[in-house]
C-alpha cells in the first residue's frame, strides 16, 4: 500500500499569481485600470491567501486538490479517470523557475492545474505509476473474477449433466 503524498508548494506561487493576473488584465484597454488595482493592491492579498490555502495530495485510488482566496474548489479526482498528465513550461514560469502540472480526467470539465509543485517531474511520474498500479490491481482482480465464474460454470455444466 503506497503511502499518501503531500505536495509543497514553491512560495514564489504567490509572486506568479500577482504578475500572472496582472499580465492577463492588461490586455484590454478598459481593464488596464484593473491591473494597476489588482497590483497594488487587491492581488497582493489574493495571491497570499490563495498560495495559503493551496493543498494538494495523492493517495493511491485519488488525487484530491483545493485553491481559492475568494470562491474555495475542492477537487477529488480518481485516478483511473485520469486521461493526461500534463507538465507546462513557459517564459514567466521559467523566470520564476516553476511549471505547472495540469491534469485532464476523462469525461469530466474539472480538470487540475498545479501550479509551482516542488518536485513536479517527481510528481508527475508518481501520479502515472500510481494510475498504472490501480490498473493492474483492478486486471488482476479482473482475472480473478473470471477464474470464478469459469469455475462456476463448469460446476453447473456438471450439474446439468449429472441431472439429465
Amino acid at each position: 500500500m503506497s503511502q499518501t503524498i503531500k505536495v509543497s508548494f514553491n512560495p514564489v506561487v504567490k509572486t506568479y499569481t500577482l504578475i500572472d493576473i496582472a499580465v492577463k488584465l492588461m490586455h484590454g484597454t478598459v481593464t488596464i485600470p484593473l491591473a494597476l488595482l489588482w497590483m497594488l493592491g487587491i492581488g497582493q492579498w489574493y495571491s497570499r491567501i490563495n498560495y495559503e490555502k493551496m493543498f494538494c495530495e495523492l493517495d493511491e485510488r485519488y488525487i484530491k486538490f483545493s485553491s481559492g482566496a475568494f470562491f474555495r474548489e475542492i477537487i477529488t479526482m480518481p485516478l483511473d479517470k485520469i486521461q493526461d498528465v500534463v507538465l507546462v513550461e513557459g517564459p514567466l514560469l521559467k523566470y520564476f523557475g516553476i511549471n505547472i502540472i495540469k491534469i485532464m480526467a476523462a469525461g469530466s470539465s474539472s480538470n487540475i492545474s498545479l501550479v509551482g509543485v516542488e518536485g513536479a517531474e517527481q510528481f508527475k511520474q508518481e501520479i502515472l505509476n500510481r494510475q498504472l498500479e490501480l490498473r493492474r490491481q483492478e486486471e488482476m482482480v479482473s482475472n480473478q473474477q473470471i477464474i470464478l465464474l469459469e469455475k462456476i460454470l463448469k460446476q453447473l455444466e456438471k450439474n446439468n449433466v449429472e441431472h439429465n
